[in-house]
Formats: C-alpha cells, structure tokens, sequence
C-alpha cells in the first residue's frame, strides 16, 4: 500500500493503519501536516479532526494548495450533507463521520492510491502515468488538477463502458448523494478542452464514456 500521512491528535487511526500493514507517518501538528503534504511524498492523507490550533477546512485548504496531488480523506464528527459539502468543495477526496469502520477507510485509501500504481494507462495517444501522476497526449505533457486526473483515470480504467454522473460523484468527488450541482459536467468540459472533445462521448441519459480505441488521424492523411 502507499505511503500515507495522517495527521491527528493522537495516534489512533494511525496505529490502526499500521497494524493492517500499512506505511504510515503522523502528525498532531497542523504546521508540520502543510510541510509534509507539500514533500510530495505521499499520495493519500488522512485528516482526523479537530486537530489543536488550525480550523479544519482552513487546514485542508492549506494542504490541497501545498501539492494539488494529494488526496486527503477527512474524518470528523459533523454528519449533515453543509459540512460534507464545504469540505469536498474544498478539495477533499473523500469525507467519512467519526465513528469510522477501518476496513471502510482501508478501503476508501486503496481507491483513491489507484490500481496498480507501478504502470501506466494509455489509450491511443492518451498516457497517464500512475506513479507521477502525469498526463501525455501524443507525447505533449498535458497539466491536469488532482480532481480532472482523476475523473480522467477513472474513465480510462472502464475500457469503454458508460459511466453514470452519480459513479463519478462518488468515485471522484467522494460524494454519496447528489448535490445538484453540475460539476461532473464542467469538468468534463474542462478535461475534453485539455485532451481533446470526441475523447469523452456523451452517453445520453446515462453520462460518460471515454473513446479508448480512438487514435488521431496524422495531418498528412487529414490534409489529404
């Protein structure tokens, strides 16, 4: 399993995970958890609140803007959907109400590191480079946010198959009802002006589905 930084004020989910086997560094100190986050060493965080100090959304947006990469899982106390909603606007991968099931967060942890973190995913001239977290289109480095890489992998690792908005709401956005809001749909505005539009088919009444067998048309043969 990854590498995974978890900041708390006492060492609870912390122990938890390593004994479960996974690699874990923690932190009680809100400070210390910004410079970690910003190393660039870990892909998946653990935000186990009220941490001393710092207000909670402030501290995960300081950690979101230190590496746009990181992907924190917050728990915390507070169930209604306004508190859910202010921290995964935030930037928050996932949100999860204390008391928390381990196997659950284990879980959510593995999705979020991806599949298979030691290879890449290509399809045509599309390469996502799992371990750096880097996209190529015909070989040009394409700039991504954490969130518009994820939703590219996730339609990349269906090989094809339609994914409903509210799949992508969960998968990318950690939500588990639908806000009513259309941010699946502008960010796949977004992702299909960086990647190229006929990448990412609308399927009507259902969502998306990503174009794995499409490959570009050389300009000698478009021209010709």
């Amino acid at each position: 399993m990854t590498r995974i930084l978890v900041v708390e004020k006492e060492q609870a989910v912390g122990t938890a995970l390593v004994r479960h086997g996974a690699v874990v560094d923690t932190t009680p100190d809100a400070g210390r958890a910004v410079t970690l986050a910003s190393s660039g060493d870990y892909r998946v965080a653990v935000l186990n609140l009220p941490v001393l100090g710092r207000d909670g959304l402030d501290l995960l947006g300081a950690m979101v803007a230190a590496h746009t990469r990181l992907q924190v899982i917050v728990l915390a106390g507070m169930s209604d959907a306004q508190t859910k909603v202010s921290f995964l606007d935030l930037g928050a991968a996932d949100y999860l109400t204390k008391p928390v099931s381990l196997p659950e967060l284990l879980a959510r942890i593995r999705r979020l590191a991806g599949p298979d973190e030691d290879r890449d995913l290509r399809a045509g001239p599309v390469t996502l480079d799992l371990e750096r977290r880097a996209v190529h289109v015909g070989g040009e480095p394409i700039p991504l946010t954490g969130r518009e890489f994820r939703l590219l992998r996730h339609l990349m690792l269906q090989h094809d198959e339609a994914c409903s908005r509210m799949e992508l709401l969960a998968e990318v956005w950690g939500y588990s009802f639908d806000p009513g809001t259309n941010v699946v749909d502008v960010c796949i505005r977004r992702l299909r002006a960086k990647i190229g539009a006929d990448r990412i088919e609308t399927i009507r009444s259902v969502g998306y589905a990503f174009q794995s067998c499409l490959e570009d048309v050389p300009q000698e043969a478009a021209s010709g």
